[in-house]
């Protein structure tokens, strides 16, 4: 948030930055929507009384802001203008030609033949993709009980790849879960609950009036759990407000990472759901908790890869022992790197593949890994040396060692029309492709790839 760094009250990296720090009753307001104002941003104004005025007070002239900078007795002023691009947007609206003049796109023409002028036309074909992802979940027949978490990731402000919350809605509606995000570790707009808040409703968490809660949204919100067995760590620490949940459903956008060679269910259970104090805490495995020394504690990579597989076994045992969790991967925009790195990502070089369902961690983050690197994209070798280098298949490993979950799996390829029970399968035991009993099998599903492009056409 601009003004909170102006003030020394936003992320700790950029605030510092300012040399001259504004005073509260040097700030002023002007055109603020007070109705649209999130319950901390109306407290915050109170309590450190900040002037403000709203678009009816400027209709006529700006007097009310010029009279303030008088009794202020202002001689230079920063105006920082915080603008929305505003687009009117249709829906279910059928289009039925396209206006081509003199060899170029002019425009469309709607069903009832009003034209529609613009300088440019994107033409996407596809179909509605949230409806798939409550398919997919029911053909795991399980039932989630109790309260339901629906772990995402957030997005960093602007990010292009994370999974937009328009197409997790129908699984939204049918779960009737809340969507559930912890704060992070690193620099970042997300790093406090004051400035991640405006991130979630700036990348559209909170339209519709969804249910989104920030599980560590206190400094001190931790939760302890403790891990036996376990291989480098022996407790982890999740979000405070975990303990309200008793089922849930992970949502994962399965790519690329920067520090973990990979980021699936596994990342999500274990980074994921741990607070800002627990992120810190996995990533030095065990050292620090501090926030503040992230970067000066981090453990070695085959340390660091163990304790993400310690901390993703104490939240699977926390709601097997409470209710229920299921998992889903989607599997497209494959950058390298996370969605923490926000526009920063690399572009993808890889074709989207798929989504995958399972009640195993382990299967979907084993297969999702296989069917990325059996591709033969320009990106595929950066990506498999990327988890080579990073041991990424270490958390895979070490989490299937603790008896989260195996690495076998039957992949089942899924006829997606109604009433249809066909499909393909092929069960695969990693690196040496013999077979395995159906005791040992971890199952999930994708749907099949020949109706894969319809589906990933609608997330672009």
């Amino acid at each position: 948030m601009v003004l909170g760094n102006l003030l020394g009250d936003g992320a700790p990296n950029c605030a510092k930055i300012v040399k001259h720090k504004f005073k509260y009753d040097e700030i002023m307001y002007g055109g603020l929507i007070h109705k649209k104002l999130l319950p901390y941003e109306e407290k915050f104004l109170k309590e450190k009384n900040l002037k403000y005025v709203i678009p009816e007070d400027l209709k006529e002239n700006s007097n009310k802001i010029t009279d303030w900078m008088k009794e202020k007795g202002v001689k230079q002023a920063l105006i920082y203008l915080d603008l929305e691009k505003k687009i009117d947007t249709r829906f279910s609206t059928t289009v039925k030609d396209i206006v081509v003049e003199e060899g170029q796109v002019k425009g469309v023409i709607l069903a009832d033949d009003e034209r529609i002028d613009a300088d440019y036309v994107l033409l996407a074909v596809g179909r509605e993709g949230s409806q798939w992802l409550t398919n997919l979940f029911e053909k795991l027949n399980v039932e989630l009980t109790g309260k339901i978490a629906l772990k995402v990731h957030s997005g960093e402000p602007k990010g292009p790849y994370f999974l937009r919350p328009n197409f997790l809605q129908k699984i939204y509606d049918h779960t009737q879960g809340t969507f559930v995000e912890c704060n992070v570790a690193y620099p970042s707009e997300r790093l406090l609950t004051e400035n991640h808040t405006r991130v979630l409703r700036d990348n559209g968490w909170y339209d519709n009036d969804r249910r989104f809660q920030i599980m560590d949204e206190n400094p001190d919100d931790d939760i302890s759990f403790t891990v036996e067995p376990h291989n480098k760590i022996d407790i982890t620490y999740a979000g405070k407000h975990l303990e309200s949940y008793d089922s849930c459903l992970v949502l994962a956008h399965f790519k690329g990472h920067g520090m973990g060679g990979f980021g699936g269910a596994l990342k999500q259970l274990s980074i994921g759901f741990a607070s800002t104090a627990g992120k810190t805490w996995i990533h030095s495995a065990g050292v620090s908790k501090d926030y503040h020394e992230f970067f000066n504690t981090t453990a070695s990579q085959e340390d660091f890869t163990a304790s993400m597989a310690d901390a993703a076994s104490a939240i699977v045992k926390y709601f097997k022992n409470k209710g229920t969790i299921a998992y889903i991967n989607v599997i497209a925009n494959i950058s390298l790197s996370c969605d923490c790195a926000g526009v920063s990502a690399p572009v993808p070089k890889i074709k989207d593949i798929g989504i995958l369902a399972s009640t195993d961690p382990v299967a979907i983050d084993q297969a999702s890994l296989d069917l990325v690197k059996s591709t033969q994209e320009e990106g595929t070798q950066d990506f498999i040396n990327q988890v080579a280098r990073l041991l990424g298949q270490n958390t895979i490993d070490k989490a299937e060692a603790l008896g989260v979950g195996t690495k076998k799996y039957n992949l089942i390829d899924i006829d997606d029309e109604p009433g249809s029970d066909t499909s393909d399968s092929d069960t695969v035991e990693p690196e040496t492709g013999s077979p395995v009993t159906d005791q040992q099998k971890g199952y999930f599903i994708s749907l099949s790839f020949s109706l894969i492009f319809l589906l990933l056409i609608s997330l672009v």
